[in-house]
């Protein structure tokens, strides 16, 4: 990079979020499961309660997702080497929010609403998974 003087850059991409779904209000979706869902707005672990109903269809009701298995997500490296205890951790499936959308269940409402936040990372978009780099 001869001749830059300043190289700008960060950990990941960013997606715009348009829509902010609060799961934590969607009763039918938390029956069915064994623990609120937890991780990320763009990438959410769900850990199913037995006798679920398909959380796909459930979470169909919020926008867009792909559902993956946690045998899927690690098998395919999606979140590098996954062993142990911290695969365990993972819950049953990933599930990745579309272009635009972000979910969370809130555990307690602060003074900054997180539903209103204009932007999130962690999944699987080309806006997310390319690395910005300014070079001035």
């Amino acid at each position: 990079m001869e001749g830059a003087d300043i190289l700008i850059t960060a950990d990941h991409g960013h997606e715009e979020i348009q829509r902010n779904e609060d799961l934590s209000k969607d009763a039918d979706l938390l029956r069915a499961l064994a623990v609120p869902p937890f991780g990320d707005p763009r990438a959410l672990y769900l850990k199913a309660s037995a006798g679920a109903r398909d959380l796909g269809e459930l979470l169909s009701k919020h926008g867009e997702f792909q559902l993956m298995s946690r045998e899927e997500a690690v098998g395919t490296g999606l979140l590098g080497p996954c062993e142990g205890r911290f695969a365990d951790r993972l819950g049953d499936y990933v599930a990745l929010p579309g272009r635009g959308l972000a979910a969370m269940y809130l555990y307690k409402r602060r003074n900054e609403d997180p539903l209103k936040f204009k932007g999130h990372h962690g999944g699987l978009t080309e806006d997310e998974l390319y690395v910005p780099l300014i070079i001035v």
